[in-house]
């Protein structure tokens, strides 16, 4: 055997002294148990009794029992018809005995947690070096099983997959209390309960930007919708929360370069028209440089990204650099190996769906509108491009729209329309409508994109101008 081939004839990682720890910590100070619970689940033991010891303690916390200790957990594995091959009270006694201390039972748990992940890689590589013996002829599809083996390593080790009612409410030390939220809800219930957009009105219809959820912005061409999520996330990274933008269509060069325009509010296309910036334009971007470099604001851009690249990525984000918010512009730029058309479209939104929820993020994300749409001229629910999953996966589809003002309302325009109101006046009205929300409020605004100030949002005056 060679020096750099692995030995698989020996034991894999593991620590019984650590595993012994933990449950002996657990039944001496019942505070224990909490910390530990929330690092470890019985299947992480190397030893089969120690996690039967453990199961128990594990059933004792759950029903709120308030002493965990060698009497409570014997009684617990009597009933479960395994006190006798644990060992019986002896070994909970002797276990017991040779506790240094119960100070620091967390990080005896991370110890058996940390093995139990080594176990599991060692496990899935076995695995995927099958595959590459078998040197199949579609080398991109084991590729991308392999990716998806690893990735899902990550989806366990981020946070307990299942959890009781008991402990949503309380909290764990991936997840905040529920209780908590629920809480400030009955104290305020108008208070925010997600990260706000910067968007009053859509903020106070969908109660901002919540965890778990998948928000999606549809529109045609012109009406902005790139503005519209990468203003969303520089304001929302103003206020100390870090955001990264996956963007298929643009360059971080071209991305950070418009937030800078629409930090100094300076046209840039005029500006180039004319030949030349202004003293005050120059000391305007001068200061929009400063503000935009310091923004906790990062940008991945990878033109037709796969799928498992993109989660892998956020992942990454996620636990370096305390990734918060997630936009993807867009959807249909990203590639699923293997899959085409709905097919696809049906895998992205799936994925996504299912990384806001494993990590615990919002992602807010850009979809193209179908043919049809377009020239209905409304845009609703079913106005994704590439098929139903748009609607069915996402928790909040927005619809944004180029409206100008016909007394008494509002007139929905075409792409032709809209360049052409763009060209004369430097701005065009968009409308914003939630049309899926399971708040189950629909308002909408509409506000003025305006190339004048950098292509920045702007909420229109009581003038309307």
């Amino acid at each position: 055997m060679s020096a750099t081939e692995p030995d698989f004839g020996r034991l894999p990682p593991h620590d019984v002294d650590a595993e012994e720890a933990v449950i002996a910590a657990c039944m001496v100070d019942s505070s224990a148990a909490a910390e530990c619970i929330a690092v470890v689940r019985p299947e992480h033991f190397f030893r089969e009794k120690n996690g039967w010891i453990f199961a128990a303690i594990c059933d004792l916390w759950s029903r709120g029992q308030d002493e965990i200790n060698q009497v409570t957990v014997a009684h617990s594995l009597m009933v479960a018809g395994r006190l006798d091959e644990c060992g019986g009270q002896a070994y909970l006694a002797d276990v017991i005995r040779r506790l240094p201390t119960s100070v620091g039972a967390q990080w005896y748990a991370e110890i058996v947690r940390r093995d139990a992940d080594y176990r599991v890689l060692i496990h899935t590589s076995a695995g995927i070096m099958q595959m590459a013996y078998e040197a199949p002829e579609e080398y991109e599809r084991v590729l991308d099983r392999a990716t998806e083996m690893i990735l899902r390593l990550g989806v366990q080790r981020s946070r307990v997959m299942t959890r009781t009612t008991g402990e949503v409410l309380r909290g764990t030390n991936e997840t905040p209390a529920l209780a908590d939220r629920l809480a400030e809800f009955l104290d305020n219930p108008h208070a925010m309960r997600g990260i706000p957009t910067g968007w009053h009105e859509i903020d106070s219809a969908i109660g901002g930007l919540e965890p778990t959820r998948l928000h999606t912005v549809m529109g045609g061409t012109s009406v902005g919708k790139s503005f519209f999520i990468q203003g969303t996330l520089a304001a929302i990274a103003k206020r100390d929360t870090p955001v990264m933008l996956v963007t298929t269509e643009m360059s971080a060069d071209e991305v950070t370069e418009r937030l800078v325009f629409m930090e100094a509010g300076v046209d840039r296309a005029e500006m180039q028209i004319r030949g030349g910036a202004t003293a005050d334009e120059r000391e305007r971007i001068a200061v929009a440089q400063s503000i935009v470099g310091a923004l906790p604001y990062r940008i991945c851009d990878v033109g037709e990204i796969s799928m498992p690249a993109l989660i892998g990525e956020t992942k990454r984000q996620v636990r370096l650099n305390g990734v918060e918010v997630l936009g993807v512009d867009h959807i249909q730029h990203v590639r699923v190996p293997g899959e085409r058309g709905v097919e696809e479209i049906q895998r992205v939104t799936a994925g996504l769906k299912s990384l806001a929820m494993n990590e615990y993020l919002p992602i807010l994300a850009v979809s193209h509108v179908n043919r049809e749409s377009v020239k209905s001229g409304r845009l609703g629910l079913s106005s994704g491009k590439g098929g139903g999953s748009i609607e069915q996966d996402s928790n909040i589809v927005i619809t944004l729209e180029a409206v100008r003002w016909e007394h008494p309302a509002w007139v929905v325009m075409d792409e032709f329309e809209t360049s052409e109101f763009q060209g004369a006046h430097g701005y065009v009205y968009v409308r914003a409508t939630v049309n899926k929300n399971r708040g189950g409020m629909k308002p909408y605004t509409v506000r003025r994109l305006d190339w004048r100030v950098g292509g920045r949002f702007e909420p229109l005056r009581e003038d309307g101008a």
